[in-house]
């Protein structure tokens, strides 16, 4: 893009800086336009390519927000005259999700430990983060629950109710 076809809101990837590519927003300064930089530094947009520096405009959609997701599920349906209301629909849900997961990717959930593992992890009861280990029966408990003075013991879960869980010790293999 020229210098001229760039306006204020507009995000781009500055590409031949000596520390790297930036992502840079485009914003007016003392009558000028100027790419302001993450860091806090900024360049000019008028001169700024040249053999050494480029700059691309770079797409950004809020996944939660379904008119600009429905924009690109037609942009990338609009060539597909089979296309029905039903597909444009399945579409834009499915593309809605996939740009969900981009923008915040879920950690994979990891193997279950065997018995005697660890894990901190919230349950389907509590959404209090603890450590919770794994009981030869196949049940997980509360690792404050081995020196609970209490009367009542926290009930264990299976390895589905645990929310999140993060391995601290991967236990002991037969």
């Amino acid at each position: 893009m020229s210098a001229g076809e760039w306006k204020p809101g507009d995000v781009a990837l500055l590409s031949g800086h000596a520390s790297g590519p930036h992502v840079a927003m485009v914003r007016p300064r003392r009558g000028r336009l100027e790419f302001a930089i993450e860091d806090g530094g900024f360049d000019l947009v008028e001169g700024f390519e040249d053999e050494t520096y480029s700059a691309r405009p770079l797409v950004v959609i809020d996944p939660e927000d379904r008119e600009q997701v429905e924009r690109l599920a037609d942009l990338l349906t609009e060539r597909s005259e089979a296309a029905c209301n039903t597909a444009s629909e399945v579409l834009v849900s499915a593309t809605q999700t996939a740009l969900r997961q981009f923008a915040n990717p879920t950690q994979p959930r990891p193997d279950e430990p065997t018995t005697w593992g660890v894990v901190e992890a919230a349950c389907c009861h509590s959404d209090d983060r603890t450590h919770w280990v794994r009981h030869p029966d196949g049940n997980w408990w509360p690792a404050y629950s081995y020196g609970a003075t209490t009367k009542r013991a926290p009930l264990p879960d299976c390895w589905d109710d645990l929310i999140n869980p993060v391995v601290i010790r991967e236990g002991v293999q037969p």
